[in-house]
């Protein structure tokens, strides 16, 4: 099968690179060399984790902080999809075994507002929130007065409570809650009122944008950061 990545000259690349930036460029270059078959969601978080931590050992200095700002299925200590039975260790999971005490989950969910979604083969489009049921972090804030965040640290729970949580992502899914034990999952979470999606215009389906090559998922990268600088908090 045919992979997805992209011819270089070394000599241009070692030439205008440095060392660190060399390497970044090609784990970049290689993104999608993983995406031949349709179990490459198998070892998704596997490499996730692993990119997540040759970046940090190419540009993190002893005693600094990184974020990595992913999914929080992605990120929590358990599993990739803890509803599923075929369900994968996260990258979270992988990352907590190996830093152990110097990674940390911290969750963000909203309990109203708009998002993304991407029906399959078809255009991005914007989705309003289904209300927070009751149970749900998200209906603690929803029932508030007051529009600030809070923020819940798991140490407030108790071992063993259980409770809902919001795991919207870009796909659109018959619920966005699922029951799952806080403690095990996060060390903390951030709960905001009302959530705003950034205003892009996405031109390419989720077909399309499935196959597309690393300029295109950059340039969507690069909007999106620029949109998130005009943002007043």
């Amino acid at each position: 099968m045919q992979k997805d990545s992209v011819n270089c000259d070394e000599s241009i690349v070692n030439q205008y690179l440095t060392d660190n930036e060399s390497k970044l460029f090609h784990l970049c270059n290689n993104l999608y060399s993983n995406r031949e078959t349709q179990f490459h969601f198998a070892n998704r978080d596997t490499l996730m984790a692993s990119r997540a931590e040759t970046i940090c050992n190419l540009y993190l200095r002893e005693n600094e902080t990184a974020t990595l700002y992913c999914h929080f299925l992605h990120a929590n200590y358990i599993a990739e999809q803890p509803t599923f039975l075929h369900s994968s260790p996260s990258a979270g999971s992988i990352l907590k075994q190996k830093y152990r005490d110097d990674y940390a989950c911290l969750a963000m969910t909203a309990a109203q507002g708009n998002r993304y979604v991407t029906p399959l083969n078809n255009r991005t489009e914007v989705s309003t929130l289904p209300p927070a049921p009751i149970g749900s972090f998200e209906r603690i804030i929803d029932s508030s007065t007051d529009d600030l965040p809070i923020y819940i640290p798991m140490s407030n729970l108790r071992k063993g409570d259980i409770c809902q949580l919001r795991t919207a992502g870009i796909s659109a899914g018959p619920t966005d809650f699922i029951n799952l034990e806080p403690q095990a999952f996060m060390d903390g979470i951030v709960i905001v009122k009302n959530a705003t999606h950034l205003d892009i215009e996405f031109t390419k389906t989720k077909q399309e944008v499935d196959t597309e090559n690393m300029s295109y998922h950059f340039q969507q990268m690069m909007k999106m950061v620029e949109r998130v600088k005009h943002i007043k908090y």
